[in-house]
């Protein structure tokens, strides 16, 4: 089977997460705050690096060159603009899940669950999700671009980055993130408007969902390890 989004899962704190649930709010942080976070799994300190190059690298300044070089690290650039504002969810695919006996098992770790806030609301319908915002986002004279993050070796990978590249070392989260191009420096808040329809507050339970052919996909929040 191809790999498919299945679901999305925002985890917060119950207040943030139930606003999102029955009013459908979704609060939107710039880069810059993600950079600077000091939480090892909410923060990057390269969040929205535009280019990796390993070896020696040569900057034009007043007609003459620069070289900077860094035998044990490649050097990254951040991006001098830094205009988006970001909403992370964790993205479940069918390519995540284990194989057991009479079903497919997707486990969401405990440790994730209690550093972004404890409080778990799955999108069942990701797309319709997705539809709503790019509504609100609109509405505001703004531009949005949806995709699944993709995590590069920074050991290895030498290339231009974008703000859906990410360390490998964060590829555990899994993430599909909203991000809107703003020219001002500030949070962006969207109201979408109840999202009861299509999603729900796991709360110690876990979520079905079975295809057509009779597989089975479990998803399963760890909250007690």
């Amino acid at each position: 089977m191809k790999n498919r989004l299945l679901k999305i899962i925002k985890i917060g704190k119950k207040e943030y997460m139930e606003n999102l649930l029955n009013k459908g709010e979704l609060y939107l942080n710039t880069a810059k705050y993600y950079r600077k976070h000091e939480n090892e799994q909410i923060g990057d300190s390269h969040e929205n690096d535009f280019l990796i190059r390993h070896g020696k690298i040569s900057i034009k300044i007043n007609d003459e060159y620069i070289y900077l070089y860094n035998k044990h690290r490649p050097i990254a650039f951040s991006n001098p603009n830094d205009n988006k504002n970001l909403y992370c969810t964790y993205g479940v695919f069918t390519g995540n899940f284990v194989k057991k006996e009479h079903y497919m098992l997707h486990e969401i770790p405990n440790y994730l669950i209690k550093e972004f806030g404890g409080t778990i609301v799955c999108i069942i319908n990701p797309i319709e999700f997705f539809k709503r915002i790019e509504v609100a986002v609109k509405e505001k004279g703004l531009e949005t671009q949806i995709g699944h993050v993709e995590y590069y070796n920074e050991d290895t990978y030498d290339g231009d980055l974008t703000i859906f590249n990410k360390r490998k070392q964060f590829s555990h989260q899994n993430e599909v993130r909203i991000a809107i191009n703003n020219e001002n420096d500030a949070p962006i808040k969207l109201n979408i408007g109840s999202i009861n329809d299509i999603a729900l507050i796991l709360d110690n339970k876990m979520l079905k969902h079975e295809f057509e052919n009779g597989e089975k996909y479990i998803i399963n929040p760890i909250y007690n390890k």
